[in-house]
């Protein structure tokens, strides 16, 4: 059984009550459980600068698991927060359509419209946790304290402000001295916006990347006896090296109702009857980018199971970009399609997280 990030808050759970979690991850027992969170720090791409930057060995000296997918931010925080993979709460991607509410979601922008409860009724691990009479704690930058996100995946506990790795250092350290039976989520988000922005490749990036290992070193540090350190990620990134601008082949978009995801995974959705056409058409993509219908699409399982009212987000066609390839869109995401950095295909560079526990 392979672990994934939705393992991570069960297996914290179990390892405050001391009771065994059955699954693919265990932690060990512990008085207070720290899950530090590192959005874009993707496990291969700490590897393959290890050698350039201190305090790498705390990352890939540990085996990375599986993030959810696809490999995108709002998806992942689904999985860690609910503990189900992406058939089952349905979060489909950066964006999805939600027939129900008759508009499209994009989660990261995501204030109370739908209502959170409604898109994610399912408890979520946070809360699961304050149920067991374990406190939590979210730790991380004030403005998703109570975003739609937050109230629909992560809901639970209370949350403290932290806008600098040095203030999450600190605020971690400081409440987990405070109580035992105690869970500390931990999240800081600059490291993939330095991503998109300059590549994964770029010395900001390394620079960025030394600085949020000194700070987990400092962490682990400072954390006493009985705390169990956890730090993952939610994807890793690649750098775009080829741009399919969608619009500039007139027969893609010819029988396109809308399109969601992002560049890295598209979901194409059709005119009404026009599914097998919008197909045939978007073949034509198949050198650079893996093609598949709906039905094909939930039966690789990349999502586990798709419920049923999982599978009407799900594009008529599904574009998952192999390579470093894009689908890029000037009328979709012109701003994130130009972006150098990027991440939500199947590869293992998207996919594989860390999960480094540093047990004291």
């Amino acid at each position: 059984m392979t672990a994934r990030i939705s393992d991570i808050l069960p297996a914290a759970c179990a390892a405050l009550r001391q009771s065994p979690e059955i699954s693919a991850l265990q932690l060990p027992q512990s008085d207070v459980v720290v899950v530090l969170l590192i959005d874009g720090m993707g496990y291969r791409n700490v590897a393959h600068v290890a050698d350039k930057v201190a305090h790498s060995k705390l990352i890939v000296d540990h085996t990375p698991i599986s993030t959810a997918f696809p490999s995108t931010t709002p998806v992942a925080l689904a999985s860690l927060g609910t503990g189900m993979q992406s058939g089952s709460h349905g979060f489909v991607g950066a964006t999805f359509e939600l027939a129900e509410f008759h508009s499209i979601l994009h989660p990261l922008k995501w204030v109370d419209s739908p209502p959170p409860l409604a898109v994610a009724p399912d408890p979520t691990w946070f809360e699961n946790a304050v149920d067991l009479g374990i406190k939590v704690t979210r730790v991380g930058p004030a403005a998703y304290a109570n975003s739609g996100l937050t109230n629909a995946v992560l809901r639970g506990g209370s949350h403290l402000p932290a806008e600098s790795m040095t203030e999450l250092v600190d605020v971690i350290a400081a409440t987990a001295t405070q109580s035992k039976n105690q869970m500390i989520y931990g999240y800081y988000p600059k490291l993939d916006k330095v991503g998109h922005v300059h590549g994964v490749a770029s010395t900001e990036w390394l620079s960025e990347l030394g600085v949020v290992l000194d700070a987990i070193a400092e962490l682990n540090a400072r954390l006493g006896a009985g705390v169990t350190l956890v730090v993952t990620a939610d994807h890793g990134m690649i750098d775009v090296e080829k741009r399919i601008w969608i619009e500039d082949t007139p027969s893609l978009m010819r029988d396109v109702r809308i399109i969601t995801g992002e560049p890295r995974l598209r979901h194409v959705f059709a005119q009404p009857g026009n599914a097998q056409a919008l197909h045939r058409q978007w073949k034509s993509l198949e050198d650079f980018v893996n093609i598949y219908t709906r039905d094909e699409y939930i039966a690789t399982e990349l999502m586990g199971v798709v419920d049923d009212f999982v599978a009407e987000r799900i594009g008529d066609v599904v574009a998952v970009a192999q390579g470093n390839n894009i689908l890029a869109s000037r009328t979709i995401d012109s701003r994130i399609s130009n972006l150098v950095g990027h991440h939500g295909s199947d590869s293992s560079t998207e996919c594989d997280i860390p999960l480094a526990v540093l047990a004291r």
